[in-house]
């Protein structure tokens, strides 16, 4: 290595500015500060912030890298224009505490509007004064580190502030302020070092941060609002406190704060509201904690309103009103067994706390929870178990003689507690704590005065003798009760030996429900748990608007008529998130039902999910608007089941959806059963219940019976409306079959039944009105369109099988359909099938009933195709097939149209292939032959409402897909291909259109894989396999001098994959009022791809526009999270116009890399931020050695490159020539505003592996003729004024620092950078 560092001098650097050069920079330096331990800077800083602050131009004050020794600093405004103070650097406070007195600050901005403090190190010192504090000396007031009072406006970025005296930043009386990537780091046992205090403010934002303190991490005060903290790590500390309030008696309250995505480690407290035990006006409301992570916390979830330090105030309570708390998605682990405390106040309860998925644990024991004075709920998984009562006044049933003692009945005293609650004037709880109280048949009975909650610890246990309860029917049952809450606890029904009696055929008294409720309205049921009811466990009637939720139901397989929950003559019943196990339905919904919706639910062993039975009664009342959603089956008799008598009958059900289901071993997964008839009573009857409006969408799993869907409908009152999507339910060893009685509806998406077929039983029969869609595997066949009548032709065997590749797609059976083969169409491809279509795209478009052109499966060859419109009705293009295009392209003459739908409103165009043959015309192209006009494949002009769904487009002559003055289309699983050579095939080209949507789909071509023109507005683009390809491009715009421009743009979860390009913004080099702006380029990643972020202004074709820049503007364009592999250096590249540079352009969390060399990025005539990580650094160039560095400056017309707030990998920017000398050090000279010419040395590192070049652009090259030239890749770069450095040191590492000597006043050409673009750092 040594040797190395004789012959090897360093060839170029990397000079890294932070500014954009129209900012005047004041250099605390050129003030007079040093960086010397016994120098005081502090009148320097206050000079350079007074120059600073009467600038009329924005301007920086300007901290190098070094240590500054300042006193108490106040920075005050108002400024004249906006100010950043950037610190390189590290001020330290004095060491001896007493120097900065009672001030209470140490650095205070007072009264500034328009602020950035942004990176530099902030060292208290404040171990001294720690050490003062705890001896109990007569000390000063402690010294804040930074302090922001009546200012407005403020981004702090970066800062570090290490071992404040007392609060690190404290912020009072500020306006919209964001503190975002801090470090603060105090021991844990520094007294009152909280990190960050804020009160009296408004709009204040803390985002990604590490904060480690002696006291809290974050403290809310009084008059706080508006406040929004996440992505914080805080700890070791004492959390994130809201207080202490109300130490005052008129106090401005806290509101709207939300904590969020924030981890907690090792603290005193997670999160905390604390208020003193005192009279006080304070409030804290609309307060949210959400997705928190809790690493060994005490107390991670903690309200305290006793505070009352030395008793200064005995007897009394807080004032403090505490209101609409949330805490979600709160998990880890506690240090304290008590991992959750409410300890509210009894003068005023908490109100509105409201819990939800809260996860603490703590090892080798239990954690635990408690609640004082406490109103809310609680939802979801709950650990430790808490359940807070709505209200806070409470009747103990043991207060009125309940006890826990299987010997007593404490019947009468639940009986006289609730008789206590019921009566109250105010909102009151009933309270089962824990233990296990038998009791008689209970009828709690309303109206009450307020509103009751029952809550209940403990168990319930009904008498062994089922005797006991007579004939009633009931066990526990609410009768006319309004705003009622049934929270925790366990029901034990001990059914056992009533089920023997039933078993046994005894004669047994009618069997007692559980819990029932009878024309309740308003009830909330939230983690009950109920056991081997003597029959079913929860009944509900004549009840509106109830929620149950969490519940545990549980009872043997074989207990007969068990059922978990039933329900009817009732409306707006949820049920969310419990587990049901039982002898019968899980949940029954009979007559009168309206209005239910059930999700997230573990059914099994039991009955399924059961619709009725309905039509018991000639006069009954119809269900509807039934939701059952993201529920799992496991063992049961039945999935989903809707039953009715097969008898005459007035009722319905209707608006059914089951919706995400999975079924594990389950018997019937899918059943409709219009046949039941027990004990032979309805003989040669058929239901008059009318089923219809019933979806079944993405259900999974396994049957554990053959036949897996069951549709046994009434022959007198078919089904209607039945719609399947994306099933697939199996079973080992055999294929599934359907079965289907006088259904009628539709199927789409994946119906599979392996070994991929759907079977019809033809053996039942069929009944469909009008004309429907029907394809026959015959062997012969192909779809065809059949009336009802026509069905007996093909029931030849015992089964018509449907098949499509696993998948039959249709529309709704009730649509007109119109076959193009019924209108001459012939799958040949000798035969031109141009004017069948047209006919049946005629009689379609001129129904008045929604129709589909329907193509079914072959090839068909068609000319151009013009679908015209306005149509009279809905029309669906539905294909099977594949649509081919002559061979030869001349027969398409010069149109540029293939297949064009134009002025059609609400269309559908479904599936299928279409075919461009483009091979011979992209050779003509390439051959530079007279071709005709290029034919796009498929083309909507002037069309609205327009969905294109599982289309497939395949080498297209031009264009594949094109789109113009269109609104609100949507274009889902297309999959385009062409070889990527292929001339102008681009995938979608989109244009003069206002809300397109283009999701999910794979294409490959020889151009832009998206192409948005002028005039395209509102546009999502989303989960698109793109490649190989030019990328998605906007562009090119700008062509004419007046053009539209485009907005609303969003490109999303997208993967580029080899393409020409990323994402690209194209435009003309030419005068035009185009523009493009609100783009954002989100969640993308590139796999070796070529300039993946790029922005090019500079396109100009043929050199038609020389000595010209553009006139579209860009602006407000985001990108973020853009990762992968560039297959070029230069993964960014920004080139924007001179005359019309990019605004708001922002990059967050860009990682591109390249395998074999370190990516570059390149920037011209841009202005926006950086945020996260940026790889590669916001702009360098691709090769360093670039005498022309003219893109910087010309600083009026050409701005320079800057991309927000200064960090070490910063804009870069090429130097021209440097000077080594013989000695080996380097020195460059750059002359000032006034002519003056500075010197500047350099420190630069640099990795071990090195690559030569040839001929760099060296001048006055040294004469030693042992010094190569090398090219290194330069990590770091220093640059500062006058000074005097070692030579050549060598590391241990072997890495090699090259540093500067002094310089030397020799003759040498003058750095290619712009004169006003280098700080004197």
């Amino acid at each position: 290595m040594s040797r190395l560092l004789l012959k090897n001098y360093l060839l170029y650097i990397f000079l890294i500015v932070s500014l954009p050069c129209f900012v005047v920079s004041y250099n605390v330096v050129n003030f007079g500060a040093r960086a010397h331990p016994q120098i005081d800077s502090t009148l320097s800083f206050l000079r350079t912030w007074s120059a600073a602050c009467q600038s009329n131009t924005p301007a920086t004050v300007y901290v190098p890298r070094d240590t500054f020794t300042v006193k108490q600093l106040t920075f005050k405004g108002p400024c004249r224009n906006r100010v950043v103070f950037q610190i390189d650097g590290t001020l330290v406070a004095p060491w001896d505490y007493r120097a900065l007195g009672n001030s209470e600050f140490w650095i205070l901005f007072h009264q500034v509007n328009r602020l950035s403090v942004t990176g530099g190190t902030l060292d208290g010192r404040g171990s001294g004064f720690w050490n003062c504090r705890r001896t109990g000396s007569n000390c000063p007031t402690g010294a804040k580190t930074i302090s922001f009072e009546w200012c407005n406006n403020v981004v702090v970025n970066g800062l570090t502030s290490l071992n404040s005296k007392t609060i690190h930043v404290t912020i009072g009386h500020c306006n919209n302020m964001r503190i975002q990537n801090v470090k603060i780091i105090a021991p844990s046992g520094s007294p009152n070092t909280d990190g960050i205090h804020v009160q009296d403010s408004t709009g204040i934002t803390i985002t990604g941060g590490s904060i480690r303190s002696g006291d809290d991490c974050i403290s809310i005060g009084p008059g706080t609002r508006n406040m929004w903290i996440e992505r914080m790590a805080c700890g070791p500390g004492h959390g994130i406190s809201i207080g202490s309030l109300g130490n005052s008696l008129n106090e401005a309250g806290v509101q709207n704060v939300t904590v969020t995505n924030t981890v907690f480690t090792k603290t005193d407290n997670g999160v905390r509201i604390k208020t003193w035990a005192r009279a006080s006006s304070g409030f804290a409301t609309n307060i949210v904690f959400r997705d928190l992570i809790m690493k060994n916390v005490a107390n991670p979830i903690y309200i305290d309103q006793m505070y009352c330090p030395n008793n200064q105030c005995p007897h009394q309570s807080s004032g403090v009103k505490i209101s609409k708390v949330t805490y979600k998605n709160i998990k880890g682990t506690s240090s304290t067994q008590k991992a959750v405390r409410f300890e509210c106040s009894s003068s005023n309860p908490c109100r509105g706390i409201k819990l939800q998925d809260i996860k603490l644990s703590i090892p080798n024991r239990a954690t635990i929870a408690s609640c004082s004075n406490a109103g809310g709920s609680s939802t979801g998984l709950m650990i430790p178990r808490i359940v807070i009562p709505a209200f806070a006044i409470s009747y103990n049933v043991v207060d009125f003689g309940a006890r826990s003692n299987p010997q007593v009945d404490s019947t009468q005293s639940f009986l006289r507690a609730w008789s206590a609650a019921c009566g109250s004037a105010s909102p009151a709880t009933v309270y089962v704590p824990r233990g296990t109280f038998t009791v008689n048949q209970l009828t709690f009975k309303g109206p009450c005065r307020n509103r009751v909650v029952f809550q209940n610890d403990g168990i319930l246990a009904a008498p062994w003798d089922y005797r006991a309860l007579g004939n009633s029917g009931f066990w526990i049952v609410f009768h006319q009760v309004n705003g009622l809450s049934v929270i925790g606890g366990t029901l034990d029904g001990r059914g056992s030996e009533f089920w023997k009696c039933r078993m046994t055929g005894s004669n047994c008294p009618p069997a007692p429900r559980s819990i029932s409720f009878e024309h309740c309205n308003n009830v909330v049921v939230s983690g009950l748990t109920s056991l081997n009811s003597k029959e079913i466990h929860m009944s509900i009637g004549h009840c509106s608007n109830l929620r149950i939720q969490n519940v545990k139901i549980i009872a043997p397989s074989e207990s007969p008529n068990t059922d978990g929950i039933v329900m009817q003559e009732s409306t707006g019943i949820t049920i969310s998130g419990g587990l049901i196990q039982t002898g019968d339905d899980c949940l029954s919904i009979g007559p009168g039902m309206k209005n239910v919706w059930i999700d997230r639910i573990a059914c099994g062993p039991g009955h399924g999910i059961s619709i009725g039975s309905l039509g018991n009664s000639l006069i009954e009342a119809g269900v509807e608007n039934i939701t059952v959603i993201n529920t799992v089956f496991t063992q049961t008799d039945n999935g989903v089941r809707i039953k009715t008598w097969a008898r005459a009958s007035n009722s319905f059900a209707t608006n059914i959806a089951f919706r995400n289901l999975v079924m594990r071993n389950v018997a019937n997964p899918i059943y409709i059963d219009q046949m039941y008839c027990p004990n032979n009573q309805c003989p040669h009857q058929s239901s008059g219940v009318k089923i219809s409006k019933v979806t079944y969408k993405n259900i999974k799993g396994t049957s554990s019976t053959q036949k897996a869907i069951t549709f046994d409908c009434s022959s007198s009152n078919p089904c209607r409306g039945i719609k399947l999507q994306d099933i697939n339910l199996s079973i080992p060893n055999i294929a599934t079959i359907a079965s289907c009685s006088n259904a009628i509806g539709s199927s789409t998406g994946l119906l599979k039944f392996p070994p991929s077929k759907l079977v019809l039983d033809v053996h039942d029969e069929i009944i469909h009105e009008e004309l429907f869609t029907l394809g026959i595997n015959d062997g012969i066949s192909t779809p065809r369109r059949c009336k009802a009548k026509e069905i007996s032709k093909f029931a030849t065997s015992a089964a018509i099988v449907l098949s499509n590749n696993d998948t039959l797609i249709s529309d709704d059976i009730l649509r007109l359909s119109y076959n193009v083969v019924d209108f001459g169409a012939r799958s040949n491809p000798q035969v031109d099938s141009t004017q069948s279509f047209l006919r049946a795209w005629s009689a379609a478009c001129g129904s008045a009933s929604p129709a589909t052109v329907l193509v079914p499966q072959g090839t068909f060859t068609v000319n151009q195709l013009t679908f015209k419109g306005p149509c009279r009705n809905r029309v669906v293009f539905q294909s099977v097939g594949t649509l081919v295009a002559p061979w030869d392209y001349r027969a398409l003459g010069n149109s540029g149209f293939w297949i064009v739908f134009h002025q059609v409103d609400r269309l559908s165009v479904i599936g299928g292939t279409l075919d461009g043959r483009g091979s011979e015309f992209w050779k003509c192209r390439r051959s530079g032959s007279n071709c005709p006009v290029a034919a796009r494949s498929i083309s909507f002009e002037h069309c609205n409402n327009v969905v294109m769904n599982g289309v497939t487009s395949l080498n297209s002559k031009a264009i594949h897909v094109s789109i113009g003055h269109c609104s609100n289309l949507r274009i889902q699983n297309v999959k385009i291909i062409a070889p990527s050579g292929s001339p102008n095939t681009d995938g979608i080209v989109v244009q003069d259109s206002t809300g397109i949507t283009i999701s999910g789909g794979s294409i490959r071509t020889g151009d832009d894989c998206i192409s948005i023109g002028p005039g395209a507005k509102n546009m999502w683009i989303e989960r698109i396999a793109c490649g190989p390809g030019h990328g998605v491009s906007i562009g090119s715009l700008g062509n004419s001098l007046n053009e539209a421009g485009v907005e609303n743009i969003t490109v999303i979860n997208t993967v580029f994959t080899q393409t020409d390009n990323g994402v690209r913004i194209k435009t003309w080099a030419r005068a035009s009022n185009g523009f493009a702006t609100n783009i954002a380029f989100r969640n993308l990643v590139m796999r070796n791809v070529a300039n993946p972020i790029y922005i090019d202004q500079m396109y100009c074709p043929n050199n038609q526009c020389p000595r010209q820049s553009s006139g579209v503007k860009i602006s407000k364009v985001t990108y973020k999270n853009i990762k992968g592999t560039s297959s070029t250096q230069r993964a960014v590249r920004l080139e924007c116009s001179s005359s019309n540079p990019c605004t708001g352009i922002k990059l967050h969390d860009i990682k591109l890399s390249n395998p074999n060399r370190v990516t570059t990025a390149s920037c011209s005539n841009v202005a926006g931020s950086t945020t996260g990580l940026v790889i590669p650094t916001s702009y360098g160039t691709e090769r360093p050695w670039v005498k022309d560095s003219k893109s910087c400056t010309e600083t009026i017309v050409r701005p320079c490159c800057h991309m927000g707030e200064r960090s070490r990998n910063a804009d870069l920017v090429t130097l021209g020539q440097l000077q080594i000398t013989d000695q080996g050090s380097i020195s460059l000279a750059r002359k000032d505003n006034l002519g003056s010419r500075h010197w500047y040395h350099m420190r630069l590192f640099y990795p071990k592996e090195k690559r030569a070049i040839s001929n760099p652009p060296l001048e006055n090259k040294p004469k030693t003729d042992e010094i190569d030239e090398i090219e290194v890749t330069v990590e770091e770069v220093e640059l500062w004024v006058e000074g005097v450095v070692p030579s050549l040191q060598e590391k241990e590492d072997e890495e090699v620092i090259v540093q500067v000597e002094e310089p030397r006043m020799q003759a040498l050409p003058t750095i290619g950078v712009d004169e006003n673009y280098i700080e004197e750092s």
